[in-house]
């Protein structure tokens, strides 16, 4: 979710950065359904990623997070206006080849932000609650409260056990789904300022916001992770499948890439349009990411190709 001033209270938007490449490449997008790109390459002329925009102004509405359903090859992006509760979120779905299939394949939700597929259902982060979806009938089918009034639920990841994680952006906390309903997993008012982007795997938490931190599952220990550069203000990152991330950041809007060793290189990076949360698709050799201006009312999806 971008920006802090929030109906909720403060919450943290940005990303994280990773490295796939050993070169800089900086590409500026204009607007959506428009590509100006300037490459560059490394000393050994490796090009970087190229990229271009799918559903340029068709209807998507501040789009926040995108989330890709492997088995039935279609992604689903969360849509909405003011991050509070209302009814005017929705979430669209897309085929595979990027096509609108349902502009508003649900509605009537609050403002969902982050999003995980777990078997046929999608978890959907909803400022005050965590919304479950049937993917099969588009229907909310059920929905567990936030621990702590006006949290700021952001962001959910599962991890490879199917444990259920949610970053609390304006309490600073990470909440955990615990015998159907959500608990405070773990709050910590400078370690986990605005926490954002969230990753769960097997024995550890990766949390991006105002810092980027690793939790262990076990002990519940936290550790702050210094990036090369820093990176600040993290909104979305993804395994990159090599030991790294890809990074999205809010601040200064741009798509990072973070190797184990946090070294980062900036991949993308843009002046008028923001990045949201990102999802990185090895099938398709592609990170896909929700992009607009709210001022020109343009918004799309940034598809950049990995090599």
């Amino acid at each position: 979710m971008r920006g802090r001033n929030l109906n909720v209270g403060k919450s943290c938007l940005g990303a994280i950065t990773l490295s796939i490449y050993s070169c800089c490449c900086l590409i500026f997008i204009t607007a959506c359904g428009s590509k100006s790109s300037k490459n560059s390459q490394s000393d050994s002329g490796t090009s970087m990623p190229d990229h271009y925009n799918i559903l340029p102004n068709q209807g998507l509405e501040r789009p926040e997070s995108i989330v890709y359903d492997e088995l039935k090859d279609v992604f689903y992006v969360s849509n909405g206006k003011d991050y509070a509760p209302g009814d005017q979120g929705f979430i669209s779905k897309i085929s595979g080849s990027g096509e609108l299939i349902s502009l508003k394949w649900v509605s009537g939700l609050n403002r969902p932000t982050g999003m995980a597929i777990h078997k046929d259902q999608l978890y959907v982060a909803d400022v005050n609650s965590l919304k479950i979806i049937d993917t099969e009938t588009a229907e909310v089918i059920d929905q567990l409260q936030e621990p702590l009034p006006n949290s700021g639920i952001n962001d959910v990841s599962i991890s490879p056990q199917g444990e259920v994680y949610l970053s609390a952006s304006a309490v600073h906390a990470v909440f955990k789904v615990s015998q159907d309903q959500l608990e405070v997993w773990l709050t910590d008012a400078e370690l986990l300022k605005w926490a954002n982007g969230i990753s769960a795997g097997e024995q550890s938490l990766l949390v991006g916001g105002f810092h980027l931190t690793t939790i262990d599952k076990t002990s519940r220990e936290i550790t702050q992770l210094e990036t090369r550069p820093a990176i600040e203000d993290i909104d979305g990152l993804w395994p990159d499948g090599k030991g790294g991330y890809f990074i999205s950041t809010v601040g200064s809007s741009a798509l990072w890439q973070m190797d184990a060793s946090l070294q980062a290189i900036e991949l993308l990076s843009s002046d008028s349009l923001y990045f949201g949360d990102l999802e990185y698709v090895p099938s398709k050799s592609a990170i896909y990411v929700p992009r607009g201006n709210s001022e020109s009312n343009s918004y799309c999806i940034s598809v950049v190709k990995i090599q």
